[in-house]
């Protein structure tokens, strides 16, 4: 049988847990996202070009997330800084993960923080990107329903995956 002694420690212990696993999500929900994966100093958001239809014009900005078809658990950053009837610029960032050295996904060196950019066209309520190089292209398809949510399908020759990333901007 326990003792108010020992059951006064074991609840003051659960509630100091409680109380600074709550303060790491907070402040991991509050990080700015300008600090989560490497960014050029160049980076710059275009408004939507004319034409452009809505439901793809809301693609405009910041993602965040994590993408399955890359390395899970890998915070990622996809910008889409130029959206026009005739092409689509993006950047895509991605962050340390330490479990994989230099493994090549997604046409980057695994847990090297790093960001590269690329180009992609609309396809109806999508946006359509390439990523990589041989034998690791990858074909990502970007749509997003409510402007607050991206949907990713990302297809590469190891199949299809998906993943979520939330607007940042």
């Amino acid at each position: 049988m326990m003792g108010k002694r020992s059951y006064f420690a074991r609840s003051i212990f659960i509630q100091a847990c409680l109380i600074l696993l709550l303060g790491l999500a907070v402040s991991a929900e509050t990080a700015d996202w300008r600090t989560v994966t490497p960014l050029p100093d160049d980076l710059k958001i275009e408004p939507p070009g004319p034409g452009v239809p809505p439901s793809v014009a809301r693609l405009s900005g910041v993602w965040q997330g994590e993408l399955a078809c890359c390395l899970p658990g890998q915070p990622t950053t996809l910008v889409v800084e130029k959206l026009t009837l005739e092409g689509v610029t993006t950047l895509y960032s991605w962050g340390e993960y330490g479990e994989y050295k230099f493994r090549a996904v997604c046409g980057h060196k695994g847990a090297v923080p790093g960001w590269q950019r690329g180009t992609g066209t609309i396809q109806g309520d999508s946006i359509v990107l390439k990523f990589g190089e041989p034998p690791h292209d990858s074909t990502m398809y970007l749509d997003t329903r409510d402007g607050k949510t991206l949907y990713v399908k990302c297809v590469d020759k190891d199949g299809t995956t998906r993943g979520t990333f939330d607007k940042k901007e």
